[in-house]
């Protein structure tokens, strides 16, 4: 049942934009991912789910699925509210016609369809059509301003996305050909993780490594992370915000599960030791360059592909480890949405994404120039958001693992990061104003209450976590 619903729901919406009344395209996608996070509220406050897990007819959702389920009904809900008030608001910039606002709400409801899909199934090949989808369903939202600058950066994610997608379809087919014949047929995420020892370690090793490379290229993990800042900041950004909260995270989802089959299978050693250097490394080379960015929509990318690897390192790290991951996947998913829709906003009042051209935003923009400042201390790491509480307990975990060189390093790092976020907080908040505002617009709820309600959600989960989420996080399968 909750399969069904959870099909028919997105699929009415897609089909509903293509009305030809613009407010009822928006009022259409609104809607559809209300429902959504409305019937998976309903399910888990009942029988269904629960911290140990739950079983729905083929497809099992453990601890991981419903983390990314949170993530992408809380992302995919606050990113429609906020792309109906942006667009209005960027008419001209884009050059709005009907057709082109229906052309926004397809692609965006086909994108939020495909997210929604790769936690639900339970099916290694399904999985990569999934994470395949998002990239063709995405590629040409990035694309939506049709300038030079977006035109390159559209075939840069298209290629890259490919490449990642073909690199990861050869690891999981290699993972799939050691499968023992008595599993059969079976593509499941459960069978090859009760497989025991059966693949061969040569196919799980090959099959990980290929696996880590074509899902870590999508999720921006180092080296192949260049697309990441072009494809983001180049977006409309509510495109961006889905991006950067919901899709590199179901990439890193991907490689997660993967990890969890070694660990099954008795290869955690070798997916431990890939995973956490990748993921050290691409905390380093982001935090590097988050230090010389002069673009506000390029620095947020870098944090965003800083996190991937943080949650990467992190998952490696024992039980608690895992806990402290998904946490950080969560409070991530919850800052960085609401820091590109408050980039959003920034363009339309000063038609730039340059650093030195957003001067004084408090004193021109109260709202949107508070927000901002909270949220870029938010993802900088600052207590009390929950940033800070996950990357504490991944600090921890580090050194319960003995880890200590790591764990010094990270928090070195994670200083650095700290001092770089507050120093453009500075300037571009509380700086004296060299441009004048070029944009008249009229800001609504619908582009200033999303990012509000994302800096209320990090504050919740540096405070007082749920306890159904805490028992979820760390007590879940």
């Amino acid at each position: 049942m909750l399969e069904l619903l959870l099909f028919m729901i997105p699929a009415a919406g897609i089909l509903l934009t293509l009305l030809p009344w613009t407010k009822a395209r928006e009022i259409a996608a609104f809607l559809a991912t209300l429902f959504v996070a409305l019937v998976l509220i309903v399910f888990k406050s009942g029988a269904w789910i629960t911290a140990k897990g739950v079983w729905l007819e083929i497809n099992q959702f453990d601890r991981l699925s419903l983390v990314v389920l949170m993530i992408i009904t809380i992302v995919g809900l606050t990113s429609v509210v906020y792309a109906s008030g942006y667009l209005n608001l960027s008419a001209d910039k884009y050059q709005l016609t009907n057709r082109k606002h229906m052309r926004f709400f397809l692609l965006i409801m086909l994108f939020y369809f495909f997210l929604l899909w790769t936690p639900i199934v339970h099916n290694v090949i399904l999985l990569w059509v999934c994470i395949e989808g998002t990239s063709l369903a995405s590629v040409f939202l990035v694309d939506y301003e049709n300038t030079t600058g977006t035109f390159e950066a559209t075939w840069k994610y298209l290629i890259m996305m490919e490449i990642g997608g073909g690199l990861a379809l050869a690891g999981t087919v290699i993972i799939l050909m050691g499968r023992p014949a008595g599993l059969g047929s079976s593509l499941s995420w459960q069978a090859l993780m009760t497989a025991g020892h059966s693949i061969p370690p040569l196919n799980l090793k090959l099959g990980f490594a290929l696996i880590v490379a074509g899902y870590g290229i999508k999720a921006g993990l180092v080296p192949l992370h260049s697309w990441l800042p072009d494809a983001h900041s180049m977006a409309p950004s509510p495109v961006s915000a889905m991006l950067s909260g919901i899709k590199i995270n179901i990439a890193l989802y991907g490689i997660l599960r993967f990890y969890d089959i070694l660990s099954a299978n008795g290869q955690i050693s070798f997916a431990a030791f890939l995973l956490r250097w990748t993921g050290i490394l691409t905390v380093l080379v982001a935090i590097a360059m988050t230090g010389v960015q002069k673009d506000f929509k390029r620095l947020f990318a870098y944090s965003s592909i800083e996190n991937m690897g943080l949650i990467a390192f992190g998952y490696t790290l024992g039980t608690f480890g895992v806990y402290g991951a998904l946490l950080q996947m969560l409070n991530h998913a919850l800052i960085k949405p609401g820091l590109f829709f408050l980039s959003g906003n920034l363009l339309i009042q000063y038609q730039s994404t340059e650093i030195r051209k957003a001067r004084g935003i408090l004193f021109q923009m109260k709202w949107s120039g508070l927000l901002l400042v909270l949220l870029m201390l938010a993802i900088a790491g600052a207590p009390p958001f929950g940033l800070f509480l996950s990357e504490f307990i991944i600090i921890l975990s580090a050194l319960h693992e003995g880890l200590i060189w790591m764990a010094v390093v990270l928090v070195i790092l994670l200083a650095i990061l700290f001092a770089n976020f507050l120093r453009y907080a500075l300037k571009m908040v509380f700086g004296r104003p060299n441009t004048p505002i070029v944009g008249k617009a009229r800001f609504t709820w619908r582009t200033v209450f999303p990012p509000l309600l994302h800096l209320i959600g990090s504050l919740v989960m540096g405070t007082a976590i749920p306890m159904v989420l805490q028992q979820l996080l760390y007590m879940g399968k």
